[in-house]
């Protein structure tokens, strides 16, 4: 049973196709929960529920939010209890207090296992996958939204996990890319 469409939005120009095929689901399903996280919606959640086709939005960290806004509306119970989260009630936008930031490693392993890496092959011609090994960065760029949120933390999984995770996932799916997605650097790992 599908009970919600989440959205990770950046600002800029990358938003653009979640608006359009968040308005255009909302038109068909107007009962779907949509809901928007990432960087455009925790540093203005208040203009992003401006819009009809917007429910809730998920602020900052958003693993344990999301799981928790996920199990409340399969529960059919209020958002109000949930640290990260502002929601429209009765067509009020109510903003709920900010989530503690968690330190990576005591986040769950993403659920790999459910990505079909068979699919993107076929699409992209190599098996590779996106991995970030860190959040946020320790420099105080005035232009950045990591001072925003993560004002000038680094929040990093361990080496070991990084590691581990990593020759995991290389081994048992045959990637042939990892892509570091890292805050503070963007680069590519090949194992051809």
């Amino acid at each position: 049973m599908l009970c919600a469409l989440v959205f990770r939005c950046s600002p800029g120009p990358m938003i653009k196709g979640a608006i359009e095929v968040a308005a255009a689901i909302k038109s068909v399903h107007p009962w779907l929960p949509i809901i928007f996280g990432g960087w455009h919606p925790t540093l203005l959640p208040d203009e992003t529920l401006s819009e009809p086709f917007v429910d809730v939005v998920v602020r900052g960290q958003g693993e344990i939010t999301i799981v928790e806004v996920a199990e409340a509306l399969l529960a059919k119970r209020f958002l109000d209890g949930i640290a990260g989260v502002s929601w429209k009630s009765r067509g009020l936008r109510q903003h709920n207090v900010d989530r503690r930031v968690e330190p990576l490693d005591a986040l769950p392993v993403p659920a790999f296992d459910l990505t079909d890496f068979d699919a993107y092959e076929k699409l992209s011609g190599a098996r590779k996958i996106g991995y970030a090994t860190s959040v946020g960065c320790p420099y105080a760029c005035n232009y950045c939204t990591d001072m925003v949120f993560y004002k000038r933390r680094f929040n990093a999984l361990s080496a070991e996990r990084v590691v581990s995770e990593m020759t995991e996932l290389v081994t048992r799916y045959r990637l042939q890319e990892v892509a570091l997605l890292d805050s503070t650097s963007r680069s590519i790992w090949s194992s051809a």
